[in-house]
Parts: C-alpha cells; structure tokens; sequence
C-alpha cells in the first residue's frame, strides 16, 4: 500500500459518515479511526503475529489529568504534509485567537490552513518552516491568556 493510497483513505474517512476504516493487504493492516473532532487520527500500522493475529503492542501513553488539559492546549497537524510558516510566523510568547491561522500544512500540491481552536499564548513551537508532519504531529502549544478570560 502506497502513502497516497493511505492519504486518500484518510481523506475519505474525514468526510464520510463512518468512524473506522480497516484495510488489510497481505499481512499489512491500516487502521484509520476518526474522533469526536471529525479529524481522522494518525494511522496505526498493526503488525501481524503468527496465524495472521495482530501482534502485543505496548500500552497506550497516559493520559494528562483534567487539570493539565485545561491549563495547555496543544494544536496538531490535521493531515501528511510540510508545516509552513505563516508571515509573520507564530513564535513563543506570540497571542492567538480562537479561529486563527497559526500555519498551513502543504500535502499534495494544496496549502491547507492550520487554525488555532482556542485562544492563548504560545508557550512552546514544536516544528520550523519546511518540517515534515504527520496527522496529530503537535506544531504549538498554547497557555490560555489570562487577557481573554476576564
């Protein structure tokens, strides 16, 4: 299975009103699962074990508690492609706005924009002009701005 096969499928996945698509070829398997944003999520790769069972895979990451949810957002690569900079580029200590572009996301040939979902300050810029991204690839992270609440 190509990259562009997956691409599609992920792209297929988005718009269509299902919330898993599972492709098996041979012994690749691609899981592609889209969560309550409607985003799809990054696409698993299941390895296969003897008499073709998926393979242990090691145990999700834990999960922040509600307290760090709430005090950082973080803002993550929609779909494959190459992060770009918007002009002015978004830097930490910059302040965003919910709706915002904080960026573009170039894959197959299309600038696609990045927007910020929620307001704040940028505490943390995890990618540069030109960097690869994959789905869910964290670009910023965002500290609610105190200036915005009250």
């Amino acid at each position: 299975m190509r990259i562009d096969d997956v691409e599609s499928l992920v792209e297929l996945v988005a718009q269509a009103n299902v919330t898993e698509v599972i492709v098996e070829k041979g012994e690749r398997r691609v899981t592609i699962r889209r969560f309550g944003s409607g985003r799809a999520s990054p696409v698993e790769p299941c390895a296969r074990g003897k008499e073709g069972r998926p393979a242990e895979t090691a145990p999700p990451a834990p999960t922040p508690d509600a307290s760090e949810r709430r005090s950082t957002h973080v803002i993550g690569a929609p779909m494959v492609g190459v992060f770009r900079a918007t002009e002015p580029p978004v830097r930490v200590g910059s302040r965003v706005r919910p709706g915002q572009v904080v960026g573009a996301i170039e894959s197959m040939k299309l600038m696609n924009d990045v927007r910020a979902e929620e307001g704040g300050v940028v505490t943390e810029a995890f990618v540069e002009d030109g960097a690869p991204v994959d789905y869910g690839h964290p670009l910023f992270s965002l500290e609610p701005d105190t200036l915005e609440q009250g």
